[in-house]
């Protein structure tokens, strides 16, 4: 029981660096992470169905012109904020058929409070899809790092364990010496352990975000952060 304890604080603790350093990914790990999302949002019927109401809504505002193919805006309205780039006549279509595009102006007329209230609730479904997405995400890198980290110190005690048998038959150390580092290897294997089931959990529930009908492994860059943290 005791053990148990351990390694979820050690797993803990690594979930709780992630959420520190969520927002300081580099341009490869926010490239890939941009893909997932978009893979999430295009995949989602629920947020499908959010939109599309949408739509639907914004067709009986009498100020909205002809709107912009639906599979078009809605890869358009899907991409992260952050990220959302295009050339500018699209830009510019999209903010005639939409009145209050990027700005989200509230009008008088019954119909357009419809809409407008149609698109947060799209906003709102899109947010928490993608704060899931990157929830699991940041979580699998850490994961992975700390996999590696204790396989590293795995192989470094292991190394550790053979000097003390040498120093063990050339009567410069005990049994004990031995013991000692045997059983925090033991440890360490433990916890290996439960990380690689942790990983899998979390690769089963972000391929469940991205319902794709493939079951694939998720492609995370070297590092996350770009910049040295610094402790002065």
């Amino acid at each position: 029981m005791h053990k148990l304890k351990k390694m979820r604080k050690y797993i803990y603790k690594i979930l709780l660096f992630s959420a520190l350093l969520m927002f300081s990914i580099n341009i490869s790990g926010q490239e890939s992470l941009k893909n997932y999302l978009e893979t999430a949002a295009q995949n989602n019927p629920g947020l499908k169905a959010k939109f599309s109401n949408y739509m639907a809504a914004m067709e009986k505002v009498p100020q909205v012109g002809t709107l912009p193919d639906p599979s078009f805006a809605f890869g358009y309205f899907i991409q992260p904020v952050e990220t959302r780039v295009g050339p500018q006549n699209w830009k510019f279509n999209l903010a005639q058929s939409f009145p209050w595009f990027g700005l989200l102006s509230a009008k008088e007329d019954v119909a357009t409070e419809m809409a407008n209230a149609k698109y947060e609730v799209f906003e709102n479904t899109k947010s928490n899809l993608f704060f899931e997405v990157k929830t699991a995400y940041y979580n699998y890198y850490f994961i992975e790092k700390a996999i590696e980290i204790t396989q590293e110190n795995i192989q470094i005690l292991e190394v550790f364990k053979r000097l003390s048998l040498v120093k063990i038959e050339a009567g410069k150390a005990s049994i004990v010496d031995e013991l000692r580092v045997e059983l925090e290897l033991n440890d360490l294997r433990n916890q290996l352990a439960l990380l690689v089931d942790t990983k899998q959990v979390l690769q089963i529930k972000f391929n469940n975000l991205l319902n794709t009908e493939t079951y694939s492994s998720i492609e995370v860059p070297e590092t996350l952060w770009q910049d040295e943290l610094s402790i002065d």
